[in-house]
C-alpha cells in the first residue's frame, strides 16, 4: 500500500480499504462541498419588496406570514441579496390608507413603497396539525416564488406561470399540550421556508461529501 495512505489511516481511512478505493475515498472527503448557484440573481444595490400573499387563506391566525416576511428580509440583506428591504411594518401602514390594497398588482404595490423588486411569495401549504382539538402536531409550510421587476413586470421563473415551487418546510410529528406550541411553530415553519427561499438568490454550499465510496470495483478503474 502507499506509504501516504498508510499514514493517513488513523484520520478515518475504513479498515481495509486500500488501493483506488482508498485513493477515492481520500478524494472524497477531502474535496469541499458542492456550490450550488442562485436560481436567478438580483442587481447589486436592489432595494426589495418580500409580499406574502395566502389565497387560500390557510395561515390566518398565525404569525407565519409575517415572521416569513421579517425573516425573509434579513436574510436578503445578510447575504448581499439585497441592499435595502421593505420593513413589514411600513407595508402595514401603506395597506391601511391604500383602498384595495391586496388586490393592486405586485409591480404597483413596489412602485408604490419605491421597491426595485418584488419577491411575491404564495403559499400553497400550510398546516400545523390535522386535529384542531388534539396535541400532536406535524407541520408543513409550502410556497411558490415569484420575482418582479417594478419596471419590467415578472422576470423569474419565465417557465412557470404558477411561480417557482420552494423546498417545503415541515416539522416532524410531535406532541405538546403547551397553549402556545402552535404559534411557536408557526414561526419555526416560516423561518426555515424564509431560509429555504432566500437560498434562490444567492450562491451556497450543497450537500456535503454525500455517497462516499465504502469499496473498491475493478469496474471503476
Amino acid at each position: 500500500m502507499n506509504r501516504r495512505i498508510v499514514r493517513l489511516l488513523p484520520l478515518g481511512l475504513p479498515l481495509g480499504m486500500t488501493g483506488c478505493a482508498a485513493v477515492a475515498w481520500l478524494a472524497a472527503v477531502t474535496a469541499p462541498p458542492n456550490t450550488i448557484p442562485p436560481h436567478y440573481q438580483l442587481p447589486q444595490g436592489s432595494t426589495v419588496l418580500v409580499l406574502v400573499d395566502d389565497p387560500q387563506q390557510r395561515a390566518t391566525r398565525t404569525p407565519a406570514k409575517s415572521e416569513l416576511i421579517r425573516a425573509l428580509n434579513k436574510q436578503l440583506v445578510e447575504h448581499d441579496v439585497a441592499k435595502k428591504t421593505i420593513a413589514l411594518k411600513r407595508i402595514m401602514q401603506t395597506a391601511a390608507v391604500t383602498p384595495n390594497f391586496n388586490h393592486l398588482r405586485a409591480v404597483d404595490i413596489g412602485r408604490k413603497l419605491e421597491a426595485d423588486f418584488v419577491i411575491h411569495v404564495s403559499i400553497t401549504e400550510f398546516s400545523l396539525k390535522d386535529d384542531p382539538i388534539g396535541h400532536i402536531w406535524e407541520g408543513r409550510l409550502a410556497t411558490n416564488v415569484k420575482v418582479y421587476d417594478v419596471e419590467e413586470g415578472r422576470v423569474w421563473p419565465t417557465d412557470r406561470p404558477d411561480g417557482y415551487p420552494v423546498e417545503p418546510a415541515d416539522h416532524p410529528t410531535t406532541e405538546n399540550f403547551a397553549s402556545d406550541f402552535g404559534n411557536r411553530l408557526a414561526v419555526k415553519l416560516a423561518r426555515e421556508m424564509a431560509d429555504n427561499i432566500s437560498k434562490l438568490f444567492y450562491e451556497h454550499p450543497g450537500q456535503e461529501h454525500h455517497e462516499l465510496p465504502t469499496e473498491y470495483s475493478q469496474d471503476n478503474y
